[in-house]
């Protein structure tokens, strides 16, 4: 028993008054271990034992057996019981509250532990007197401890970066960063206190709505704040974020239970419900957000200049041709090329992708100026390119389409970038006729400026040449012939005969 003003020792002292620095005192304002200390009669000596729950006399004040006289509890002179040391004699209380005689770092780390270990012991230790404020204190340093602890990497390096001007940030820009730093630090730790409070005021109104409880509000806190120190695995790097707060809630449940003297399903509960219902609005969230974004994607239209979208028919997805026309376009100006044996020299297309998989067409057979298609993609960029301008060269002045492969290029004297109208077609897939003459009769595919595909079986092509030609006559261009009669030596013209 010590002055708590001065630290002196109040033993074997009949006045009330500290000798040291004159504080008064009562033996009622302590608590000590049961049967720890004897209490003295101050007229006769007579010797007692404190057996109460505080290791007080019951009762209070009585009669003295040894003199008669009535003596109270707060009169009598103490020693400790005979071989107990003084030290013996104090109940075991919370760390934290003795800082001021074991050092603050010792006890915060103390506190610590039992928080993570045996947190129902850590509740039971708690005096009935300021022990709101003290977890409050203890609450604020451990968070402020496992935030700046957990994103000192994030802050270091660049901090250090600007600090030193590294990296060409300095001067101003560098001040106004750290600041920037600091102060988005020191919010992080202002809103993890405000949650907390939060978390404790949510936690007790569950507790009150499930059933009765043993204290108010100030209890719950209590757990709620000296919860907090098992949180500092949380600090952690790497895992501490993804496990140190399942620790902390286990930690806050248990004592909760204990301080708040409720079951176990219902302090669980209680401490549960706000985190996994953030969880949950987090997980939902991403739910509907991936899925609106998937949504949004299956339903837009590609924009000219863009890959085809998976999502079209595996004909279209397959054929990277259309969107070869649509990047030329978009690299010059929105024209097409001359003819198309520029994306090959270009880089755009390989002489494969202009052969469908059941054709006959060859790319060694398909002269391209003074070469074949197959020698034009062997040959280095500018020679290649000097052919393709040859090949381009040989077409009417006029030309409609011509024909490379199995397809008929129809985006002649239309602007791509952006198109006139998006149902245009670019170009068009179908069998060479020259080497193709024994094949079976088979579908013309048509692919649009806007990314649509267009599948004509023989019976429907008429119809769709004839709405094509219909759009094209309003936008001032010329008709289309039927692109199976487009063949490498007669290229579609308006105006004049075709070069054979």
């Amino acid at each position: 028993m010590r002055c708590r003003t001065c630290d002196y020792r109040l033993w074997n002292l009949f006045t009330r008054r500290c000798p040291e620095c004159g504080t008064p005192f009562k033996p009622s304002d302590y608590e000590f271990t049961t049967n720890s200390v004897q209490f003295r009669c101050p007229h006769c000596g007579q010797s007692y034992y404190g057996t109460g729950e505080r290791g007080h006399l019951v009762p209070a004040e009585f009669d003295c057996i040894g003199c008669g006289r009535h003596i109270h509890m707060d009169e009598m002179v103490l020693f400790p019981t005979e071989g107990v040391e003084e030290k013996q004699t104090k109940i075991e209380t919370v760390p934290w509250i003795e800082r001021a005689e074991r050092g603050r770092v010792r006890a915060w780390l103390s506190t610590v532990g039992m928080a993570l270990i045996r947190p129902g012991r850590l509740m039971d230790m708690l005096p009935e007197e300021n022990a709101t404020g003290q977890a409050i204190i203890f609450g604020v340093v451990t968070t402020l401890l496992v935030i700046i602890v957990g994103l000192a990497p994030f802050f270091a390096f660049p901090l250090l970066f600007m600090s030193f001007g590294l990296g060409g940030v300095g001067g101003w820009t560098g001040l106004l960063s750290i600041l920037f730093m600091m102060g988005s630090l020191l919010m992080m730790i202002a809103l993890a206190i405000a949650i907390m409070f939060l978390w404790g005021l949510i936690i007790h109104g569950l507790l009150r709505i499930t059933g009765v409880t043993a204290g108010g509000l100030d209890r719950t806190y209590q757990a709620v704040f000296y919860g907090t120190g098992a949180n500092v695995g949380t600090a952690v790097p790497c895992m501490g974020p993804y496990v140190g707060w399942i620790w902390c809630m286990i930690s806050t449940a248990i004592m909760l239970k204990c301080r708040q003297r409720v079951s176990g399903l219902r302090a669980t509960f209680a401490v549960v419900a706000l985190p996994l219902s953030l969880i949950g609005l987090i997980i939902g969230f991403y739910v509907w957000f991936f899925v609106s974004v998937l949504s949004t994607v299956g339903a837009t239209t590609p924009a000219p200049g863009f890959p085809f979208p998976t999502t079209q028919p595996a004909a279209q997805a397959a054929s990277p041709v259309p969107n070869a026309i649509l990047m030329y376009a978009g690299d010059h100006d929105g024209a097409g090329p001359d003819h198309a044996a520029e994306l090959v020299a270009r880089g755009y297309l390989q002489a494969s992708d202009l052969m469908t998989p059941e054709s006959q067409t060859k790319a060694d057979q398909i002269v391209i100026g003074e070469t074949t298609l197959a020698g034009l993609q062997s040959l280095r960029r500018e020679p290649a390119r000097k052919q393709a301008e040859a090949a381009a060269a040989k077409l009417p002045p006029n030309t409609v389409a011509h024909r490379l492969g199995d397809w008929v290029f129809t985006y002649h004297g239309i602007t791509l970038n952006p198109p006139p109208d998006g149902r245009i077609w670019l170009v068009v897939q179908c069998l060479d006729p020259d080497a193709n003459a024994g094949a079976s009769s088979s579908e013309v595919i048509a692919f649009c400026a806007d990314g649509r595909m267009v599948v004509l079986p023989d019976s429907a092509l008429a119809a769709g040449l004839r709405d094509q030609n219909s759009l094209r006559q309003s936008l001032g261009l010329p008709g289309l012939p039927d692109p199976r009669q487009v063949t490498h030596g007669r290229p579609a013209a308006t105006g004049e005969a075709s070069k054979q």
